[in-house]
């Protein structure tokens, strides 16, 4: 347990009915882990109040305990949220719930298998976005649990454009505005496979993005992940996935087609370099099969390579990807 009480934690907020912030924590099955990310989250230093939401959807585990214990102890800061069956099986995304609980102006994400190290996270993050109005989110770098000398997320101020070519955040370090989370931002999120990649580029239509130079969290890998867990020809075949639908969605007019066209390209490349099996290039084969990015003789000329021999089809794909 922590060791701070709520009063401690509290001291130093500046009155206000609402809290500036509002942490949203996704868990299941993290019995192992959650202790460590509540813990984050109470020793956040800051003199604005903020909000620790966490939704457990429905964990077997002690997972649910242990929340119960920290709420009981943070009545006024720790708000659960205890689902009776497992939604995500079911196809509804874990953070938009949240979303429409959340109070703050801001909004911080970490799910409860990852966790913050930087008692100041959250100050850092609010101190930049109140003095940069024309940033809608705000990142840092984050390092692995299992290796803490690798340090992840570039620092630097990233365009929509920039986003289009590769995500550039860790989920467990982004802030941004909540206000921007309109009814067309959840239309437009549900239709996506994944949900962070997407809201950044969303966030990115309405402002640009921030990585600071600060390490604050640490991310976990581990078999019951949910990206993490997937190899890397299905983590490559959702990044397809994603950028087709967006050509497709109803922001479609806000993103350049030409960049896009280059990053779905990119990335088809980069996933026939992760050599996939004859089993995997026919799960992702209706993404190029209903692809707006490649001509009807690049499909014929793809097809047939694949029917053939796989490892030809890298060669034919990278002549095209040389030439267009």
């Amino acid at each position: 347990m922590y060791s701070k009480s709520q009063d401690e934690i509290m001291q130093h907020w500046e009155d206000s009915i609402c809290p500036l912030v509002s942490i949203c924590c996704t868990t299941y099955n993290h019995g192992q882990f959650i202790e460590q990310a509540i813990k984050g989250f109470l020793s956040q230093e800051t003199i604005f109040p903020f909000e620790v939401l966490i939704r457990d959807d429905c964990s077997t585990d002690k997972t649910p305990t242990i929340i119960k214990a920290y709420q009981k102890k943070y009545p006024d800061i720790i708000f659960p949220i205890y689902e009776e069956e497992n939604t995500y099986s079911k196809g509804i995304k874990p953070m938009p719930v949240l979303y429409k609980k959340s109070k703050g102006k801001y909004i911080a994400l970490c799910e409860g298998d990852d966790y913050w190290i930087d008692s100041f996270k959250l100050a850092k993050q609010v101190s930049f976005l109140e003095k940069n109005p024309d940033y809608s989110l705000c990142g840092t770098q984050y390092n692995l649990a299992s290796s803490p000398k690798d340090i992840f997320s570039e620092i630097g101020s990233y365009s929509l454009n920039d986003l289009l070519l590769g995500n550039r955040y860790g989920t467990l370090t982004v802030l941004f505005h909540r206000k921007y989370l309109t009814k067309n931002f959840y239309l437009f999120i549900n239709t996506m496979p994944v949900g962070d990649w997407p809201l950044w580029l969303f966030l990115s239509i309405h402002g640009k993005g921030k990585i600071i130079n600060h390490i604050t969290a640490t991310y976990r890998t581990h078999s019951g992940g949910v990206y993490s867990s997937k190899n890397k020809v299905l983590q490559k075949t959702l990044v397809l996935e994603i950028i087709n639908k967006l050509n497709n969605s109803i922001f479609k007019d806000s993103f350049d087609h030409n960049i896009i066209r280059k990053s779905w390209r990119t990335n088809l490349y980069r996933l026939f370099k992760t050599k996939p099996t004859k089993k995997e290039i026919y799960n992702f084969i209706n993404i190029i099969k209903y692809s707006s990015f490649l001509s009807k003789k690049e499909k014929k000329y793809i097809f047939i390579i694949i029917r053939i021999n796989f490892l030809y089809l890298l060669i034919i794909y990278g002549f095209f990807l040389k030439h267009n």
